[in-house]
């Protein structure tokens, strides 16, 4: 009886074809886990300032007496009687918030949410005068939080808008690390 190989001609010929080829590992393919991307501190700012603010498409007048228009839009160029549409009040809300953004950035200011959602809404320099800032370059991000936390009266008056809005924003302080500056491309 002959001997019959193990494995035929044919077969023997495939697989040293296939350890003799070059191969690249672009050929294998690779199942990543998919992880959410963690929206940037600019993007969940303008979340959480559309949120507070809330959008009105004819001008008003905010607590203080100033003509807001928007998403809380307090520009000294907006009139009482102004219109506006909600594509064009979220335009400027992002652009301000970006501008806000790469304003801090570049007084070494770490970066958050919170962060950016306070300075909309009190205003950078504001943020200054309270002393957040000095805080947040100290690397003191609880001084910060309860800083800003003391940021809620308006003509006198405890705003409960204000309190719930403080809260959030010094929370996310306390619990983002601010982003440094040169992660986000700022620098």
């Amino acid at each position: 009886m002959p001997n019959k190989p193990l494995v035929p001609a044919a077969l023997k010929e495939k697989l040293r074809a296939l350890l003799t080829a070059q191969r690249s590992t672009t050929d294998i393919p690779i199942e990543m886990p998919e992880r959410p991307a963690r929206p940037s501190p600019v993007d969940e700012a303008v979340e959480m300032i559309a949120k507070y603010e809330g959008f009105r498409e004819k001008a008003y007048r905010d607590p203080r007496g100033k003509p807001t228009i928007g998403y809380g839009q307090a520009t000294p160029d907006v009139r009482m009687g102004m219109r506006t549409t909600e594509p064009e009040a979220r335009k400027f809300l992002e652009e301000r918030v970006r501008a806000d953004s790469a304003n801090l950035a570049g007084r070494d200011v770490p970066i958050s949410a919170g962060l950016l959602s306070a300075a909309y809404n009190l205003g950078r320099g504001n943020l200054g005068e309270y002393g957040i800032l000095s805080a947040l370059r100290g690397g003191d991000y609880e001084e910060a939080a309860k800083i800003l936390e003391t940021a809620v009266r308006a003509r006198g008056r405890t705003l409960p808008g204000l309190v719930k809005r403080r809260k959030e924003e010094a929370e996310n302080i306390r619990q983002s690390r601010p982003v440094p500056q040169n992660i986000i491309g700022l620098r």
